[in-house]
């Protein structure tokens, strides 16, 4: 038997959607191929619940797969559990290449708390998590951290009190990122129509209709503006606490181009 914690089992079984008895986008002889390849007839774990047929004629017509998975983790050693869980993570990561899975359904702090989840079946060194922002909440006070390209060229500056400067460094790192997806550094051109492919993956009527891809536009613009507001004419001077919100205002601009950027390669 494994040694799987109950939180542990959660996170797997929550990884691999077993909503409705499904695990992930498998058909019955897609799952039944990937544990062939891993020694394994999954048929033999079918868990046959009370009043129901587990199977219908024929190998490849495994009913209620997530009873077979979970079955197969309890009555599996740590070493081939740790091997099926890297294998699984392995799948998603290439489905979601294909466009056959949805990225935003995977984040990566899970995909890594299931990785570490093998490694400790494996006997292996835990991933640690980079640059993964950590909010902590205290009265009306949110301590979040900045994207990483964003922080590294704002926090000289800020620890010197140096706010105006660090506003327009941070701006400055979104918008070389912009340029650097779509050849444009100001919103309007950036998300024009001829790059709404070109740039980001979308076909116009995808563009024009999905709110996500809007909402970025409008941020950038709005983010834009706000910094047009504070250079012309230039404050110099500018409060603490704003600045620091529109900064966060910028480092969520980076992470959201980031995530678009990814989702267009992938489509490429």
């Amino acid at each position: 038997m494994a040694n799987l914690t109950l939180n542990e089992k959660r996170t797997l079984e929550v990884l691999l959607r077993m909503e409705n008895g499904k695990v992930l986008n498998f058909t019955n002889e897609n799952l039944h191929y990937f544990f062939e390849e891993l020694g394994v007839e999954i048929n033999h774990y079918h868990h046959r619940p009370s009043g129901l047929i587990a199977f219908s004629e024929g190998r490849n017509d495994l009913a209620y797969k997530a009873a077979a998975v979970l079955n197969f983790f309890s009555r599996n050693d740590d070493q081939l559990v740790g091997e099926t869980i890297l294998k699984f993570i392995e799948y998603i990561k290439h489905e979601i290449d294909l466009e056959k899975l949805a990225k935003r359904n995977f984040p990566e702090k899970r995909l890594i708390d299931a990785q570490n989840i093998a490694h400790k079946l494996l006997g292996k060194t835990s991933v640690k998590i980079k640059n993964l922002p950590q909010t902590v909440f205290s009265d009306n006070i949110i301590d979040i951290a900045l994207e990483e390209d964003v922080f590294k060229n704002v926090q000289k500056l800020l620890n010197n009190g140096d706010y105006y400067n660090a506003l327009g460094n941070a701006y400055k790192v979104v918008a070389g990122k912009l340029k650097d997806i779509t050849g444009h550094d100001r919103p309007t051109d950036a998300f024009s129509k001829k790059n709404w492919e070109e740039a980001w993956g979308y076909k116009e009527k995808e563009a024009k209709k999905d709110n996500f891809l809007q909402g970025m536009k409008h941020l950038l613009m709005a983010i834009q503006r706000f910094r047009n507001e504070i250079a012309h004419p230039p404050l110099k001077e500018i409060e603490k606490n704003l600045a620091l919100h529109y900064i966060a205002l910028v480092s969520l601009a980076y992470k959201l181009m980031l995530s678009v950027d990814i989702q267009a390669s992938n489509k490429k």
